[in-house]
C-alpha cells in the first residue's frame, strides 16, 4: 500500500515518502527497478527539485548491488546541481523482529558510508534515517529538520510507477517504464555533456598549472637574489661579531691578570706567617723539651723517696707481724673462753625459743580463728598516704589480675609489688590505714603528672608529701619522700607483660590541699606496691623496718586485747606468723 507522511502544517509539506514492498532490489539485476529510479529522476529534473529520496527495504540482506548502480548512474545529476541531497530511508522494519530488525538497520547504516567510500563517489553522505512504519515518533522527524529549506515544495517521488504497480495495474506499469526508457538516453547524454564538461575543465586546470609553474620559477629566481644579499649582510654581522668577542676577550685577559698578581701577592704573604709561625713552634717546642726533662728529674727524686720510704714501712711491717704473732696467741687463749661462755647462751636462747614458739603458735591460732578487717585511723596531721580513687592490681584467688581503687583492698588480699631483687610479686597485705578525715585537715597532697604508656594518656599519682615513692635521679634508683621529688627525675613504670620497669619522665608537680581521705597498704615482704601502674613504697617519713614491728604490736593488741611487753620482738618467726 501507498502511505503518504506529512511534516508540519499543511502549507509546508516537506516530502512524500513512499513506503512499499520490493521496492529495489539490493542484487542490481531488477531492471524495472533501475528504470523506475531513472523516472523518479526524471519527475525531480522536470519539477527543478534538488532533493533525491531513495527508500529501501530492511528485509535485504546486503545493501550494495542496485543501490550502488543508481548512486552511479545519478552521479552526474549531482555534481549538475540538479541534485544537492540524496537521503537514504531505511523501510520495513517492522517486519522484522525487534531483535534482527536493529541488528540489520545497523548493518546497513554501517555499509553505506563504506560503499561510497570504496566506490569513489563523488557523493556527500550525511545521515541515516530509519523508518518506524505506523509508530509515533516513526523516525523521521529528524528527516524533516535536515529537509527543512527556506521555500515551502512537495516532491512526487516515482508516483505513476508506485501508484499502478500498487494498484495491480502492470501494464499501466510496463508502459510507464517503456517511457522511463527513454530517461536513460537523456542521462547518458547529460553525462557526455558532463565528461565534455571535465575536458574542459581539465584543459583549464592546465593552463593554470602552466601559469603557476611560470610564477613559482619567477619567485625562486627572486628568493635567490634574496637570499644572496642576507648571505652577504650575515657575513658582514659575523665579522663584526667576531672583532667584539676580541676585544672581550682581551679585556677579560687583563682583567684576570690583574686578579692573578693580587693572588700571587697574597700566597705570599700567607708562606711568610707560616714561615713565622713554624719558629714560634720551634721555640715552644724547645720550651717544653725542657720542662719534660725537669718534671722527668724531679719524678725519678720522688721515686728514689718512695723507695726510702717503702723501705721503711717493710720493716715497721716486721715488726708489726711478731706483734700479731704475740697477740694471736694470747688470742687464742680469749677465744677458748669465750666459746665456751657462747655454748652455755645458746643452751639459754634455745630453752628461750622454745618458749617463743609455743606463743607463735597460741597467736596463730587467734589469728587463723580472727575474721579480716580493715582498720581506720585518725590523725590530726594524717599518714604518709594515697588519695581514695588510686588504682592498685590485685591477685583474685581464681589468679585472673583485677585493678581497684586502694580504698577497696583488704588485709589478706595479694596486690602488685616489687621485692628486693627488682622481680614483680604478688606480696601479702597484713594493714590497711584509712584517714577519712584528711579532707578536714587539709592535708598537703603531691600531684605528680606523667604519660602512662599502659593507657597512651597522661595520668597523675596523688600521695602524701612525705610517702616515699622511687624515682631514678642522676642514673641512680633512690626512694625519698615525694615532697623531695623534682621535673627533672625519672618514676618508674610498670608495663603490662614485660618483666622490667620502664623509666617514665615527671611532666608536671603541684601541691594541693586532698578533698578526698587518704589510706595506706602493707605489705609482709616488700613494704612496696604498684599504685597507678608507679614503683611506691609503703614507708613514710621516720618509718624503716621498724614499721612492720608498729604493725605486729598492733595486731597483738586487737588480737589478745593487751598492751604489747617490751619482750615482743621483731624477728624472723614473727614474719613468719603474718606470712601463715
Amino acid at each position: 500500500m501507498v502511505e503518504s507522511h506529512l511534516f508540519g502544517n499543511e502549507q509546508y509539506v516537506r516530502a512524500k515518502i513512499i513506503d512499499t514492498p520490493g521496492f529495489m532490489d539490493s542484487s542490481g539485476t531488477d531492471t524495472n527497478t533501475l528504470e523506475a529510479i531513472m523516472s523518479m529522476l526524471d519527475k525531480i529534473k522536470d519539477s527543478g527539485f534538488h532533493i533525491g529520496l531513495f527508500c529501501f527495504s530492511a528485509t535485504e540482506t546486503r545493501c550494495d548491488g542496485g543501490i550502488l548502480q543508481a548512486l552511479q548512474m545519478i552521479q552526474g545529476l549531482m555534481t549538475s546541481d540538479v541534485l544537492q541531497h540524496i537521503v537514504l530511508v531505511i523501510t520495513q522494519v517492522n517486519r522484522l523482529k525487534a531483535k534482527k530488525g536493529e541488528e540489520q538497520v545497523s548493518r546497513v547504516i554501517d555499509q553505506v558510508p563504506d560503499i561510497l567510500r570504496k566506490s569513489k563517489l563523488e557523493l556527500n553522505y550525511t545521515k541515516s534515517f530509519v523508518y518506524h512504519h505506523q509508530s509515533n515518533p516513526n523516525g523521521l522527524e529528524d528527516l524533516n529538520e535536515f529537509l527543512r529549506p527556506k521555500e515551502a515544495f512537495q516532491p512526487q517521488i516515482c508516483k505513476d510507477y508506485v501508484e499502478n504497480y500498487v494498484a495491480g495495474n502492470p501494464r499501466q506499469t510496463q508502459e510507464n517504464l517503456a517511457k522511463n526508457s527513454q530517461m536513460m538516453q537523456i542521462l547518458l547524454q547529460v553525462m557526455s555533456e558532463m565528461k565534455e564538461s571535465r575536458e574542459l575543465l581539465a584543459q583549464q586546470n592546465k593552463e593554470i598549472l602552466e601559469k603557476t609553474t611560470q610564477a613559482i620559477a619567477t619567485q625562486q629566481k627572486n628568493t635567490q637574489e634574496m637570499l644572496k644579499e642576507m648571505k652577504i649582510a650575515h657575513a658582514q654581522a659575523r665579522e663584526e661579531f667576531r672583532k667584539q668577542k676580541e676585544q672581550e676577550l682581551a679585556a677579560l685577559k687583563a682583567d684576570s691578570d690583574a686578579r692573578m698578581q693580587i693572588v700571587e701577592k697574597n700566597h705570599q704573604m700567607m708562606v711568610d706567617m707560616m714561615k713565622a709561625n713554624a719558629v714560634q713552634e720551634q721555640k715552644r717546642t724547645a720550651m717544653l723539651q725542657e720542662e719534660l726533662a725537669k718534671r722527668a728529674a724531679q719524678q725519678e727524686e720522688i721515686l728514689k723517696q718512695m723507695k726510702v720510704q717503702a723501705s721503711q714501712k717493710q720493716r715497721e711491717i716486721e715488726a708489726l707481724q711478731s706483734q700479731l704473732a704475740a697477740q694471736q696467741q694470747s688470742s687464742d687463749a680469749r677465744m677458748r673462753e669465750q666459746e665456751q661462755h657462747n655454748r652455755k647462751k645458746l643452751e639459754e636462747m634455745q630453752i628461750s625459743h622454745s618458749e617463743q614458739t609455743k606463743k607463735i603458735e597460741e597467736l596463730q591460732h587467734k589469728i587463723a580463728n580472727q575474721p579480716r578487717q580493715v582498720v581506720n585511723h585518725y590523725h590530726d596531721d594524717g599518714f604518709g598516704c594515697f588519695s581514695y580513687g588510686t588504682m592498685i592490681r590485685k591477685l583474685e584467688p581464681n589468679d585472673q589480675i583485677a585493678e581497684i581503687p586502694i580504698e577497696l583492698v583488704e588485709a589478706g588480699d595479694r596486690v602488685c609489688s616489687i621485692d628486693k631483687n627488682g622481680n614483680i610479686i604478688y606480696d601479702l597485705v597484713v594493714l590497711v590505714d584509712h584517714t577519712k578525715n584528711a579532707h578536714e585537715l587539709k592535708t598537703n597532697m603531691k600531684h605528680i603528672t606523667y604519660y602512662d604508656n599502659n593507657i597512651s594518656a597522661e595520668r597523675e599519682i596523688v600521695l602524701t608529701s612525705h610517702h616515699h615513692i622511687y624515682v631514678n635521679r642522676e642514673g641512680k634508683i633512690q626512694r625519698m619522700a615525694s615532697k623531695h621529688v623534682k621535673i627533672s627525675d625519672f618514676l618508674l613504670l610498670i608495663i603490662e607483660g614485660q618483666p622490667e620497669l620502664q623509666l617514665i619522665e615527671i611532666l608536671n608537680i603541684e601541691d594541693k590541699p586532698t578533698t578526698k581521705p587518704v589510706v595506706n597498704v602493707f605489705t609482709l615482704d616488700s613494704y612496696n606496691i604498684i599504685a597507678n601502674n608507679i614503683h611506691c613504697s609503703t614507708h613514710t617519713d621516720g618509718d624503716g623496718d621498724d614499721l612492720l614491728f608498729n604493725v605486729v604490736n598492733f595486731c597483738y593488741h586487737k588480737i589478745t586485747h593487751k598492751t604489747p611487753t617490751i619482750a615482743f620482738y621483731l624477728n624472723k618467726g614473727y614474719k613468719k606468723l603474718f606470712r601463715k
